[in-house]
Order: C-alpha cells, then sequence, then structure tokens
C-alpha cells in the first residue's frame, strides 16, 4: 500500500497476510536472484554478509509465537520531509482494512526495543500493544505489538 502526493511516493506499507507462506514463498522465487545480487558485498565483508544471508535463509519472521492467523505488518516507511502529517496513520488505518477484508481479525509488527521511542509511542497511540518480546541473531532486543481488529457495525455494509 502506498501513498503519493502530487506524484511522489511519500510512504509504503507492507503486509503479509500469510506471514509463513511469504517469506517461504520469497525464498524459493527470488532466493537465487538475491544471493546474486549480494556477491560483491560479499566479496567486500564476507563474513557479515555471509551471516545475513544465512540469517536470511532461516528467518520466519522472527522466532517468537506469533498470533494464530494473524497479518504481518513487515514494513512501513514515510519521507521525512512528510513527518507529522498523518500518513503512518492513515498507513496502518489503510493495512488494517485491507487485513479485514481478508478475514483476520489480528495484525502484528515486530520493533526494535531499544532506542525507539517515538516508533513504540506511534504504534501504542494507534492500538498497538506489546505482546512478548525476542532476541534476533544474539544482538538486537524486539518487541512484537500486536493489535485486535475490531469490526465496526457498520463494516459489513461497505
Amino acid at each position: 500500500i502506498v501513498t503519493e502526493q502530487k506524484g511522489r511516493l511519500v510512504g509504503f506499507i507492507a503486509v503479509a497476510y500469510e506471514p509463513e507462506l511469504f517469506f517461504k514463498s520469497i525464498k524459493k522465487k527470488k532466493g537465487l536472484k538475491l544471493f546474486v545480487s549480494a556477491l560483491p558485498s560479499i566479496l567486500k565483508q564476507p563474513i557479515l554478509v555471509i551471516k545475513k544471508i544465512i540469517h536470511g535463509v532461516f528467518y520466519r519472521g522472527g522466532d517468537f509465537q506469533k498470533p494464530p492467523g494473524a497479518a504481518l505488518i513487515s514494513s512501513i516507511g514515510v519521507d521525512p520531509s512528510f513527518k507529522g502529517l498523518g500518513i503512518g496513520k492513515d498507513l496502518l488505518n489503510s493495512a488494517e482494512n485491507a487485513v479485514k477484508l481478508k478475514s483476520k481479525s489480528d495484525i502484528y509488527l515486530t520493533t526494535d526495543k531499544h532506542k525507539n521511542e517515538s516508533v513504540l509511542s506511534f504504534y501504542k497511540s494507534n492500538g498497538y500493544f506489546v505482546t512478548t518480546e525476542f532476541e534476533q541473531m544474539r544482538e538486537r532486543v524486539m518487541l512484537v505489538l500486536t493489535k485486535k481488529l475490531k469490526e465496526s457495525e457498520d463494516w459489513n455494509e461497505c
């Protein structure tokens, strides 16, 4: 889902309705192409890049118990020059509505626990709450934030 203003991309949000299938599909369809595109980086920093590739091969969206049947917000971004205009909130709302159309009742995401106060505040102010935390690559402490999507009475009329 993208947001444009005057033909300029100013924000996006990526949602996986079936996260486990999404990550498996990406590896199967694009794995070789991704590896080939990583070759220059492997030559420059082989240990770091190979470590990240190995992590990516086994990545399943994080090492934690996922909310059953929930959709995953895998990425969101807003052009910094458009910060504070409600674009992030609009993107979240659009993603949540798209998830409801897929008959999903929950949505979740992961984000860094430390040095991430403004991001955490943003998600919490939009109804997300921390459900668990986990370590990623033994380096980063990540939080899982979840939101129960409630259908309004007039939702089914749309």
